[in-house]
């Protein structure tokens, strides 16, 4: 009977080394607490198992979060390779579709060497973690808000508590040590290069369909522009009077963006180029009506312009599905084009840097009303990527506007 639990245990083991973000049907609840139990494990004190229960933000913070959590890992446990991304559901930027499920372990394409993506709902995944929230507690399993995973980042004791245990954190924000906002974690995370942004093959293969059925509705050539026109959510958090983070064509109508769009195209020399407006403004709005009458190319001319078969996953508007095969038409666009502040912007803008698309094209130096990630290139002119979080230079107006909301008792 101890040969066989042996061969069993082994074979578990094998099983967790070849595990891919593929696999789906593997694990549950309790196949992963026999493996967080396995004495090997235990034994090795710079391991750490971490499980992360992200919270509804939208895709591409989740996307930095990851990255964050990735690299408090490595601080906190050097071989820590274990991260857990339970399926959750988000009713923030997609017009409150709940069957939008932000599974980044069906999104990208991870590495599986750093990140574990088990089949999990979100209640086997709170019941994963229920653990001692105190660091200095017996408990296998611990759970750390944002200011004690930050203090296990700054104290090496606190570190050396947390090693051979599992940790829980739930959230999609993460703190980096000198970094004092939300923003600059952010910018720091899009230089990240851990892990890398790779759609999965699906929603590429999508998006040169999309792209064929694109250029066929223009002139011979094929070139075109994607212009990423910001809203939603946007228009009641950074374009408030209470924010003021974006003074964009993000915030104001459909005829200040194409105005914005003419400067943009006859200061490059690009003028009469087809231009398709990646949005989630509302489908059937006056906005898209306008926009559409001007001649611009939105979501559903492309798709009626594709076979049936390849259209049908995206036809929903405002769903997931269509947002991703935007945003794989950003990254590939001859031409992209952006204003303001939006997560979305930065990492497509670098994520073209790296692969030696034009980047930054529509950047005004003196439109800047909060830091993005083409205004810290750009202004700064910083050399390679940075192996470790640094201290940001905002520009004093920003520093401005966060001690007055410090003192009014704003976050």
């Amino acid at each position: 009977m101890k040969i066989l639990n042996k061969i069993v245990e082994f074979t578990w083991i094998v099983l967790i080394t070849l595990l891919s973000c593929e696999s789906k049907s593997i694990w549950n609840a309790s196949e992963y607490s026999k493996h967080s139990n396995n004495s090997s494990e235990i034994s090795n004190r710079n391991r750490l198992s971490f499980v992360w229960l992200p919270n509804n933000e939208g895709f591409f913070a989740n996307f930095l979060a990851l990255r964050v959590i990735l690299y408090s890992m490595r601080q906190i446990g050097p071989s820590s390779r274990l991260l857990i991304i339970p399926p959750r559901h988000t009713t923030m930027h997609f017009s409150g579709n709940k069957s939008d499920e932000i599974n980044l372990c069906r999104i990208l394409s991870l590495p599986p060497s750093q990140v574990l993506c088990p089949s999990q709902n979100k209640k086997t995944a709170r019941e994963l973690c229920k653990c001692d929230a105190s660091v200095d507690g017996k408990s296998r399993t611990v759970c750390l808000n944002a200011d004690k995973l930050l203090l296990a980042l700054q104290d090496p004791v606190v570190r050396g508590r947390l090693r051979g245990r599992r940790v829980c954190y739930r959230d999609s924000y993460v703190p980096l040590p000198a970094l004092d906002t939300h923003r600059e974690v952010t910018l720091r995370a899009v230089e990240m290069q851990e892990p890398p942004f790779v759609l999965h093959d699906q929603y590429v293969t999508a998006a040169e369909a999309f792209e064929a059925a694109l250029q066929s509705l223009g002139p011979p050539g094929g070139h075109y522009a994607v212009v990423h026109w910001r809203r939603g959510d946007q228009l009641s958090s950074r374009c408030s009077a209470r924010q003021a983070k974006d003074r964009s064509v993000n915030c104001q109508d459909a005829a200040a963006l194409h105005l914005q769009v003419l400067r943009t195209l006859r200061a490059l020399g690009r003028e009469g180029l087809p231009v398709y407006v990646a949005t989630n403004e509302p489908p059937g709005s006056q906005q898209l009506r306008i926009l559409r009458q001007l001649g611009y190319l939105l979501l559903g001319d492309v798709l009626r312009a594709m076979p049936p078969p390849q259209a049908l996953p995206f036809l929903r508007p405002c769903s997931l599905s269509a947002f991703l095969l935007e945003v794989a038409l950003m990254l590939r666009a001859p031409l992209f084009l952006a204003w303001g502040v939006s997560e979305v912007d930065d990492v497509v803008e670098r994520e073209r840097s790296v692969h030696n698309r034009s980047w930054c094209a529509a950047y005004n130096a003196s439109a800047v009303q909060y830091p993005t990630w083409c205004w810290w290139r750009r202004e700064l002119r910083l050399g390679p990527i940075a192996p470790h979080p640094a201290t940001l230079q905002l520009p004093a107006f920003v520093r401005e506007l966060q001690d007055k909301k410090k003192r009014a008792g704003g976050r």
